[in-house]
């Protein structure tokens, strides 16, 4: 592949791939807008995407299923990332018995390994929630009455930053009263997503001193609060234990990472990025140990001169209310909205039907299916709790432990009875 244009074919295959798509699950021109997120598989000849997903949507915590059956966090990284693990299911499943585009079966192991030649590539655009989309802007607002200059100094407190931001007060000398009009004054970018209650939270103070940075944050809601990590901490996590999770921990000979992340042209700011995804745990990471074939990865960041207006968040329109979801492989797109497919009423919401193939009882469903037909062992997958199953991953389960004792600290949890259902019960 030509150098210096990887980047470019990425977005260009992610883009072709969304242009192919059916409407439904689009957002409405001019009234709608979604983010799109794509996972493109490269080898030495071509650009595959394999994944994608769109969506800017999340259900709050008292909506929350304990059967597995809906999905809870609908925003664009994470359909994509779902998506991309019913595609190496898949091809798992094929390379057993034939061949698969990307995997290598080891029979004597009951194990899969990434053929040499195979990266994955993320391909988004917008910046994901988060500490990510924190970041020094500085707008102008001018003005041609007497201004004079106050300082003002934030208190100090671990993990904020502490310059001192000057505004201006105008003064109307007719009644004497004071008001502010900014002028020169740094701000940040906002983020709608939460600092977790245990943690440090926003001063909410003016300017470079709104939010606080490095800290881990759930996704908002409207009105009921969400129990969902933003996708900022969510790709951190991917870059510390891989993409692949758990359960398919349990197949892999290795875990998978993402080369790269890609974005289309948006409100971009490399530092903020780098920051949120991999570089805030480095200093805690420097002494840690990681299991073969896991590492502190480190994505190649960049952004491509491409914009798609329906695909960018416009506070001028509505987000739409829907997600596709699409991996290589199926058949047919399919559409969220609120955790089920689009179009199911609610009597019908916990009948499997209503089921997305990517939500954890589906994915689950894939999990003992493979394990059957490659496993040796002598007991009964299917009897296993969707927690239970997890467990058995045990290299990848002591690392989360491990990874979030050390930087994760308050990673928001989920009662477990939410992943105690097994697939016999439904």
């Amino acid at each position: 592949m030509e150098k210096g244009t990887q980047k470019d074919k990425i977005a260009k295959a992610a883009l072709d791939k969304y242009d192919e798509l059916k409407k439904t699950g689009k957002p409405i021109p001019s009234q709608e807008w979604t983010v799109y997120t794509a996972i493109v598989m490269l080898n030495t000849k071509e650009e595959i995407v394999v994944a994608l997903g769109t969506g800017s949507k999340c259900i709050g915590k008292t909506s929350l299923s304990s059967n597995g059956d809906t999905i809870n966090d609908s925003h664009a990284e994470v359909i994509a990332r779902r998506c991309f693990l019913k595609f190496l299911y898949s091809e798992m499943r094929k390379s057993v018995y034939e061949e698969s585009i990307c995997l290598n079966y080891k029979k004597d192991m009951a194990k899969f390994i990434l053929k040499d030649d195979i990266t994955f590539h993320m391909f988004t655009t917008c910046l994901p929630c988060g500490d990510a989309t924190i970041f020094q802007v500085s707008p102008k607002y001018e003005s041609n009455k007497f201004k004079k200059e106050i300082k003002v100094t934030p208190p100090l407190e671990k993990r904020l930053k502490t310059e001192t931001d000057t505004y201006s007060v105008d003064v109307n000398d007719d009644n004497n009263e004071e008001r502010e009009t900014l002028v020169n004054f740094t701000d940040l970018n906002r983020t709608g997503a939460k600092c977790l209650p245990l943690g440090f939270q926003d001063p909410k103070l003016l300017g470079t001193q709104y939010h606080v940075i490095g800290v881990l944050r759930t996704k908002p809601g409207r009105g009921d609060p969400t129990l969902s990590m933003s996708c900022s901490d969510k790709i951190a996590k991917w870059n510390l234990l891989g993409v692949q999770g758990s359960l398919l921990s349990w197949f892999l000979e290795k875990p998978i990472y993402f080369s790269s992340i890609i974005f289309g042209k948006c409100r971009f700011n490399l530092d903020s990025v780098e920051r949120a995804i991999y570089g805030r745990f480095k200093n805690d990471l420097l002494d840690f140990v990681f299991p073969i074939g896991y590492r502190h990865n480190c994505p190649v960041i960049d952004v491509v001169d491409i914009n798609r207006k329906e695909l960018m968040k416009d506070d001028s329109i509505k987000p739409c209310s829907g997600s596709i979801l699409w991996y290589y492989g199926c058949k047919n797109q399919e559409v969220a909205v609120e955790g089920k497919k689009q179009g199911v009423t609610k009597k019908l919401r916990n009948i499997g039907k209503a089921n997305l193939s990517v939500c954890k009882r589906e994915l689950y469903h894939d999990y003992v299916n493979l394990k059957t037909a490659v496993s040796t062992e002598k007991f009964e997958t299917v009897k296993l709790t969707y927690s239970e199953a997890k467990n058995l991953s045990v290299e990848y389960c002591k690392l989360w432990k491990d990874v979030r004792d050390r930087v994760f600290k308050i990673w928001s949890q989920k009662p477990k009875h939410f992943e105690g259902f097994s697939i016999c019960e439904q």
